[in-house]
Parts: C-alpha cells; structure tokens; sequence
C-alpha cells in the first residue's frame, strides 16, 4: 500500500468542508491543553515514527522530512486546521473536550508496541472529544457528532452525522469506521480492528484516532 500522511482520526475533519467563518475562536492560551492538542499529537505521532520505522520506511511516508523535528513542523501544519476548527467547535459548545482522556490517549499511544500503536491506543482516546449532534443532524465536522463522523449528505446539499462502519463493511478511509482503520484505505479497503490488517511504519494501524 502506498503511505502518506494520514488524518489524527480517523474522527477528524481534514477530508470534509468546514464552514466556520461566523464561529470565533478563542486566543490560544499555551497553558490549555486544547490549544496544544495538535501540536501534542504530531510530537507523539512523531516520536512513534522515530521509534519504530526504519529511515526506508520513514521515506514512504509522505511529508514526514528525515528527521524529527522535520516531522513535527510537518504534521503541526498537517494539523493545523483540525486544531482550528476544534476549538471553534469547542468554543460554540458543540464539542466537548476531556484533557484528563487526552493524557490518558497519549500515554497509552507513547507505551504501545510498535505493530499498530494507533490502533492499541484507540479505546483510551475515544472521549477525547464528545459531539452533540445525532445521527441525521447537521453538521460541521465530525466531533461534532455523537458518532464521531460527519459526511455529505447529497439530498440536502450539506452533512449530517452518520454511524460509523463495522469491521468488514466497505470503507475509503479510516474516518468511516469504528474502529478507526480502513485496511488498504488507499484503494478502498473494509474496516479492521485487527492488528494483523493495519500493522506496520504509517500503516492504518499506526496513527492516532479520536
């Protein structure tokens, strides 16, 4: 499967439209762990990179650079707009954020193998964020949702939540799933909460999902 750089979440946002012009977010404030959360991820996300992947296979990852620091500056900016739109959300209070499961997420995913940290971690990290919105409701962006998924919704010409994906179904990406993994999303996959199917340097396994 060809690697690139993958979305946080499989929960996030980055494959779909957020419009949040009208929604004003709060000053950062470097003492808040919200306003570090994307910074903390691509520290940890990096660290794992570092640890576990070959310089060949650190070299399949797209975007990622050669070194740490390289990997960081990337995927800080990666994160950039999920970090944005998460305290907008925050702030509209449409989305609530735990920092106590947040460490807990972290820790979990700095102490896993090396096989499929991501997909070990997933349990400590769901409740990072918590939606308020239904399935059928509207949304912005999928932490929005109590199903931590917002897709097109083609009849209304916007999104709503929807429920995520059992292992097996058919996915594109890891966002789909409730496990967090899509097995050879790159291709169209099904979702897998097996280590077996999602194992490997940046495979669907190794990123950390909300």
């Amino acid at each position: 499967m060809a690697l690139s750089l993958a979305p946080v979440s499989s929960g996030c946002d980055g494959n779909l439209p957020v419009r949040l012009a009208d929604a004003a977010a709060p000053a950062p404030d470097a003492a808040d762990p919200l306003t570090d959360f994307g910074s903390a991820v691509a520290r940890a996300t990096c660290e794992a990179l570092d640890r576990c992947c070959s310089p060949t296979e650190r070299g399949r990852v797209l975007g990622i650079g050669d070194s740490y620091d390289s990997c960081v500056t990337s995927l800080e900016s990666f994160y950039g707009f999920q970090y944005r739109t998460t305290l907008s959300l925050v702030a509209m209070a449409r989305v609530a954020f735990d920092p106590d499961k947040m460490a807990r997420c972290l820790a979990t995913y700095r102490a896993a193998s090396c096989t499929a940290p991501g997909l070990t971690a997933a349990s400590a990290c769901r409740g990072v964020f918590t939606g308020t919105v239904d399935n059928g409701g509207a949304c912005q962006g999928s932490f929005e949702c109590t199903s931590r998924l917002c897709v097109n919704n083609p009849a209304s010409d916007g999104n709503q939540c929807s429920a995520r994906k059992r292992d097996g179904q058919a996915c594109m990406t890891g966002a789909e799933c409730q496990s967090g993994v899509c097995q050879s999303a790159f291709l169209g996959g099904s979702c897998t909460s097996n280590p077996a199917d999602a194992s490997g340097c940046g495979g669907g396994g190794f990123w950390i999902t909300f």
